[in-house]
């Protein structure tokens, strides 16, 4: 295996990169988020927030979507990084987002899981029962969003109103072996869940 290009950035990169046709898109530590052309490795656009970027983010309808630490989820033009929208949040955002249709879902440091219209920002709907903060990224399957938190639990809502469906636990005490970091998958009516407890874990998704 040979690098075709390397790249350093001037902080650590703790989030997954997106891509699109023509460029490869992360943020840092620092709040930066930078967008890089493919083939080259060289920089496009950067875009700075004021707080460490945690969230992976996507790309989606011509959009670079993500969270930040200064308490924002951002949505910036593809091409050039300009700003499109920021809606705001009352603590950091460090869960990733995902989209259904026209629809952002993602979670939040301030107990809220939101739903937001993916071209204008504005909130749909807002779950404010989340226990602890919302780090990973959720799982779309059945009509439910699916997620976990610092708060020791596995959320199902429904992804049209918000409204809670179940929420679940692996029966530890202890926050640290939460079903938080590892997102969730599922099939055939079986939801997977890791945690650090050394446990996999198949639910039904009803």
């Amino acid at each position: 295996v040979k690098a075709v290009w390397t790249y350093h950035p001037n902080a650590n990169v703790v989030n997954t990169p997106a891509y699109s046709n023509a460029l490869v898109i992360f943020g840092n530590s620092l709040g930066l988020i930078e967008a890089l052309n493919r083939k080259t490795g060289k920089p496009v656009w950067t875009y700075q927030t004021k707080g460490a970027i945690y969230s992976s983010p996507i790309i989606n309808n011509g959009l670079v979507i993500f969270g930040s630490g200064d308490g924002n989820m951002y949505a910036l033009n593809l091409t050039s990084g300009k700003l499109k929208w920021k809606s705001t949040a009352n603590k950091s955002v460090l869960g990733s987002p995902v989209v259904e249709g026209e629809t952002l879902f993602i979670g939040a440091s301030d107990n809220t899981f939101r739903a937001l219209d993916i071209k204008s920002g504005q909130i749909k709907w807002e779950f404010k029962e989340v226990e602890g903060t919302v780090v990973g990224k959720p799982l779309i399957y059945q009509g439910k969003i699916i997620f976990g938190s610092w708060g020791r639990h596995l959320y199902a809502l429904d992804i049209n109103k918000g409204h809670l469906i179940w929420k679940w636990n692996n029966g530890s005490a202890n926050r640290m072996s939460t079903p938080a970091m590892a997102p969730p998958v599922a099939t055939k009516g079986t939801i997977y869940i890791a945690a650090p407890d050394r446990v996999l874990t198949a639910s039904d998704a009803n």
